[in-house]
């Protein structure tokens, strides 16, 4: 029993992240009211659109030196290979040590997810087993370790051209979603994979990894948002690492819109990013109307930012019957590793995982949803820079201290559009917990 609520939990957190990591700003706001049509309140706020601008080359190209503009640049440049969401290019742009790994992930995607659940963990194993013996012949037979290794020598020097940034990115997608397929060698979830606690990964997988993890500065045994999400997408919006492209719909739709619904997150988040840093440099130079303006667009995007939830994240697009076993349950990770003598556990994947609610949180001063460890552990470094500059920068007590009556009247309505995007990922996370009950994965 505890084995399942354990289990129930860390899959219950990838939408809950994103309540859990909201509920602190509650403390200052009026109640929360439940109301039924949560679209048509934020259509009706009373914020008026502008023309869709690149908002990637104006972040680029802006000229504040304010350490926030800063870390917003390096974020996009180191992370997103000068792009946001990040740009990943798969398979042909890598040097062709690398190419296998793509080949190999797309050859074993079909085994991994099954129609037929079973209780029994003789089969399950069994499964489990012929996956993961599958993958290590694989690798073994097709990846030159010493010829991949050279490739991450080289590139580790200055201006190297050999793996450049969109092409890392898309190989970090790539070993990710096969160290979570080596994981847990089935789909859904079984409860002989729950038991392993220590992954013994084959070198083949191990070497990029540990290249990876120091490229972005995480160091979760596992994936994470970038990985597994933002750098999974073409240049088209396809989804390139697939898990249930073979399963029968509504499952690779679900998959889809699950992974779409966080990156296109990050997508619009970006206006209200760069107007948010032009907002504290306006306001720590004193420039209260330019910082007015530019906080009332962050309200304008924030609007369409909270839209993708309300639009994707619902049972019509990501039906509660799929969503845990197919879906999270994969990326999830549930595993770790000894580090001094002491066993140390990963969670994989979370929605509190997302740089946009971490950033309002450390802005307004609220206690993050993410204590320090996790941050490392997850976020890569420079969003994790972004995020605390930000935080270092945050000035809503100061605009209250000093009677700032149009800049506060905006910080409020940031605030409330916050409010409302919790009233409804609230609703839809309860409508998801009605079927953690139900679910056939731990017999």
């Amino acid at each position: 029993m505890a084995l399942i609520i354990q289990y129930l939990s860390s899959t219950f957190t990838f939408i809950l992240g994103l309540l859990q990591g909201m509920v602190l700003r509650l403390r200052t706001m009026t109640p929360v009211i439940y109301v039924r049509n949560i679209p048509s309140i934020v259509g009706s706020l009373t914020i008026r659109p502008t023309p869709r601008q690149d908002y990637t080359s104006r972040v680029k190209k802006s000229r504040e030196s304010h350490e926030t503009t800063k870390a917003l640049q390096r974020m996009i440049e180191v992370d997103g290979a000068g792009s946001w969401p990040p740009r990943a290019t798969h398979r042909d742009t890598w040097p062709k040590a690398l190419q296998p790994y793509h080949d190999i992930f797309q050859e074993l995607a079909a085994l991994i997810p099954v129609d037929n659940v079973s209780t029994n963990n003789e089969i399950n194993q069994s499964r489990r087993l012929e996956c993961r013996t599958r993958m290590q012949r694989l690798l073994k037979e097709r990846i030159n370790l010493e010829a991949v290794q050279s490739v991450f020598n080289i590139t580790n020097q200055a201006d190297s051209p050999v793996l450049q940034g969109v092409a890392c990115n898309g190989f970090f997608a790539c070993i990710a979603n096969l160290r979570h397929g080596f994981r847990w060698g089935t789909v859904p979830i079984v409860k002989v994979a729950q038991e392993e606690k220590i992954i013994d990964f084959p070198p083949e997988l191990e070497t990029p990894w540990s290249f990876l993890q120091r490229r972005y500065g995480v160091s979760s045994e596992g994936g994470n948002l970038t990985s597994n999400f933002h750098c999974n997408f073409d240049r088209n919006w396809k989804l390139v690492y697939k898990l249930n492209n073979g399963m029968a719909e509504p499952i690779p739709s679900a998959e889809y819109n699950l992974l779409y619904a966080f990156t296109a997150t990050e997508k619009e988040s970006l206006p209200v990013y760069y107007h948010l840093v032009q907002a504290i440099a306006a306001f720590e130079r004193g420039q209260k109307q330019h910082c007015s303006q530019h906080l009332s667009q962050v309200n304008l995007h924030l609007r369409n930012t909270m839209r993708v939830y309300y639009e994707t994240v619902v049972s019509s697009k990501i039906p509660h019957s799929v969503f845990v076993g197919y879906i999270q349950g994969f990326h999830g990770w549930a595993a770790g590793k000894v580090v001094d003598g002491k066993y140390k556990e990963y969670d994989g994947l979370s929605g509190g995982h997302l740089i946009l609610f971490n950033l309002l949180d450390g802005f307004f001063g609220f206690e993050n949803f993410l204590n320090h460890e996790s941050m490392l552990n997850y976020i890569p470094a420079a969003q994790r820079e972004f995020i605390e500059s930000v935080k270092r920068h945050g000035f809503r007590e100061e605009a209250e201290r000093a009677g700032d009556v149009e800049v506060k009247n905006q910080l409020e309505g940031i605030l409330k559009q916050t409010r409302v995007g919790l009233t409804f990922t609230k609703s839809e996370v309860l409508k998801f917990a009605d079927i953690f009950s139900d679910l056939p994965l731990c017999p």
